[in-house]
């Protein structure tokens, strides 16, 4: 099983296991971090660093991450808790320094953020509290961030094909 594909799906189940522990670890401190806007600045800061240096590498060739390289956009992915800190660009960054290709490293994100997001919504909804605050705004606001999202995918990806990470 050395395919392209079944390397992919080792390296997103492999990826997200520092990405839980992170997360997990992470997970208390989140609200107090989220109310200091230091750390907000500090991690705007970082992410924008990973995303501007990324043109720098846009020359990868790889279409799947090693084994060490899933681990450590992994490790980037798990630090996406922090507030300010952009999941998508950090990972994609990353995935590109070492040496994937804009549009590989687009797919590993994208295919690494659905356990990540999924494990955070279930531990979300694991608590009483979280299904009280579920009303119309809620699910009007789930349907638009999705679609927000959604409608963002095609325009990063086509700015990745053309060599411009940095937008």
């Amino acid at each position: 099983l050395d395919t392209d594909a079944a390397i992919e799906a080792r390296n997103v189940v492999v990826a997200s296991i520092p990405t839980a522990a992170i997360g997990l670890a992470m997970e208390p401190h989140v609200d107090a971090w989220s109310a200091n806007l230091a750390i907000v600045g500090v991690c705007l800061g970082i992410s924008a660093a990973f995303v501007g240096s990324s043109h720098r590498t846009r020359n990868g060739v790889a279409e799947s991450l090693s084994l060490r390289g899933a681990i450590l956009v992994g490790i980037i992915q798990g630090l996406a808790v922090l507030p300010g800190w952009s999941r998508s660009g950090s990972t994609i960054a990353a995935a590109m320094a070492l040496r994937a290709s804009p549009l590989a490293a687009f797919r590993f994100s994208f295919l690494l953020s659905l356990p990540a997001v999924a494990g955070a919504c279930l531990l979300e909804l694991r608590h009483p509290e979280t299904w009280a605050r579920f009303d119309g705004a809620s699910y009007t606001g789930a349907v638009i961030a999705f679609g927000g999202g959604v409608g963002a995918l095609s325009p990063l990806r086509t700015a990745l094909g053309a060599g411009r990470s940095a937008w």
